[in-house]
């Protein structure tokens, strides 16, 4: 299995499960954004240069007809 292949599947996986936790939580609603916190990659340990390679790799994917279409969140120490 190829690099990008095992990416996109994890990606896949990672978006069923955000689509899958907000009916876990089905508590009052709350507003957009509510609760997140951002920061830059280097401040919670994260390579802004890797973090790009995601969007290109997803991007890839796009392109080649393989996804119509994606959206990627990365979180890490509670920012986003």
């Amino acid at each position: 299995m190829s690099r990008d292949h095992l990416l996109a599947r994890f990606l896949l996986g990672l978006l069923a499960l955000c689509l899958t936790l907000p009916l876990a939580g089905q508590g009052a609603p709350q507003k957009a954004g509510a609760g997140l916190s951002t920061a830059a990659p280097g401040d919670v340990g994260l390579s802004a240069e890797r973090l790009a390679r995601i969007g290109r790799a997803v991007q890839g994917h796009v392109d080649r007809g393989e996804l119509a279409g994606a959206v990627a969140l990365v979180a890490r120490r509670g920012k986003v």
